[in-house]
């Protein structure tokens, strides 16, 4: 995952907006890790929810458990090769995007596992 990646921020079903900073970024800055595992986690931030298949459409999310942080949490969702980036200003907002997003990603890789017709 390269750092530089723009984030969007999600308000609540489906209001969203660019986010300007590179949050991912600045935490692997700020921690000096390379990894943004290792970053996440110094800067308070932890896995708890991962869904669907890494080969075709997968959600990382990270909560803010232990450390006063910025955001509530962040996740990553990628699709084929590409991803976006989502920062959550509160566990409301987090709760929304699963409900939104979750069904969406088990979609994809249903598709990805129907038997091809070439």
């Amino acid at each position: 995952m390269d750092k530089g990646q723009k984030l969007i921020k999600y308000k609540g079903s489906g209001d969203v907006e660019q986010f300007e900073r590179d949050v991912v970024g600045e935490i692997c800055d700020k921690y000096n890790e390379s990894g943004i595992r290792d970053a996440m986690r110094k800067a308070g931030y932890v896995p708890s929810l991962e869904v669907g298949d890494p080969e075709a459409a997968h959600l990382e999310l990270y909560l803010n458990v232990d450390k006063p942080t910025e955001f509530a949490g962040l996740a990553f969702i990628w699709i084929c090769d590409g991803y976006e980036v989502y920062v959550f200003e509160s566990k409301h907002a987090v709760m929304l995007f699963l409900k939104e997003f979750t069904p969406m990603i088990e979609s994809v890789v249903r598709l990805y596992r129907l038997p091809s017709e070439d």
